[in-house]
């Protein structure tokens, strides 16, 4: 038998290094892509969550930024009012109280007589409903630019992270329907009936009514702001208190009827504005939270479905 030479043994020696290299190299670029991508992914999602928390803070500062249209709209109603109280109380309206009375007469001649001029010089019920659904919809525009915002914003920062992120293989528009797409498919999974309802624009009329019929309960069993009852509706706002300074003029014609109705008129309206206010913000509120709820899922699956395609 022939025995291996030192050099046959050196050359296989060099072979097994060689190898040995070579699955290393291999072994190494194989680690290094795993724990990059995993770094990488991490990464991403770390980013798009600090986007989303930005998107989920300027929706709850633009709530009271167009709940500021309910405040202008009270402060332009409150200017009639000292013309409202002047009528209310004027000759006219005395009569008509008294007309009431009589035999044969319509007894709602002075309350109707009230509304009009109520309508005329403050504001009304119709007046009212459109300003708190302007609010409502202007806030809804508002989130969607917000998410537009945030989209951008968030797709530039990925793109200097890694090109391989898949928002930033869509240009702006088709990125947006992306995310439209997948919000859609994340409401219908919600039980959320104002996001469901938002879907048919159903949900400004919805909102709307849902606040003004929980404020006319709560003040209208309350308070008496309603004069003669919830039930009675804005027809009615402030009767009862016109009448009792009507006939607190007739028995104190020394007092001023005229100012003191309409401070408490206003007092009123300041109840009525508080009361719109928190039950609006209550209700935006919540949209907002189940929004971004909503948002947050379809922000992460979009981060998804390339790297699950490719598996």
């Amino acid at each position: 038998m022939s025995e291996a030479t030192p050099t046959a043994l050196g050359q296989g020696s060099r072979r097994t290094i060689l190898w040995l290299t070579a699955l290393g190299s291999v072994l190494g670029m194989i680690i290094v892509v795993l724990v990059f991508g995993a770094w990488g992914q991490s990464a991403a999602e770390k980013i798009a969550e600090r986007h989303l928390k930005k998107a989920e803070e300027r929706s709850q500062q633009a709530i009271d930024q167009q709940l500021q249209h309910l405040d202008r709209f009270f402060k332009h109603a409150k200017d009639g009012v000292p013309d409202f109280a002047a009528a209310a109380l004027g000759f006219y309206s005395k009569f008509r109280l008294i007309w009431d009375h009589m035999p044969f007469t319509d007894r709602d001649g002075h309350k109707k007589f009230l509304q009009s001029k109520f309508e005329e010089h403050v504001f009304s019920r119709q007046q009212l409903e459109q300003c708190i659904e302007q609010v409502i919809h202007l806030y809804l525009q508002e989130i969607r630019s917000i998410e537009n915002k945030m989209l951008v914003e968030l797709q530039a920062e990925l793109a200097d992270l890694s090109s391989e992120s898949p928002l930033t293989q869509y240009n702006h528009q088709q990125l947006w329907q992306k995310f439209e797409e997948e919000m859609l498919n994340q409401i219908r999974k919600s039980t959320s009936t104002h996001l469901k309802l938002d879907l048919t624009r159903e949900v400004v009329s919805v909102i709307a009514a849902e606040a003004l019929s929980k404020v006319v309960t709560r003040l209208g069993v309350s308070a008496g702001i309603l004069g003669f009852g919830a039930t009675s509706g804005w027809a009615t706002f402030g009767v009862g208190l016109v009448v009792a300074f009507i006939i607190d003029q007739i028995w104190e014609w020394w007092t001023d009827p005229k100012g003191n109705l309409t401070q408490e008129l206003n007092g009123h309206l300041d109840k009525l504005h508080a009361e719109l206010v928190k039950e609006l913000r209550n209700q935006l509120t919540k949209f907002a939270q189940e929004r971004a709820a909503v948002r947050h899922a379809a922000v992460q699956s979009l981060l998804r479905p390339q790297r699950e395609d490719q598996r």
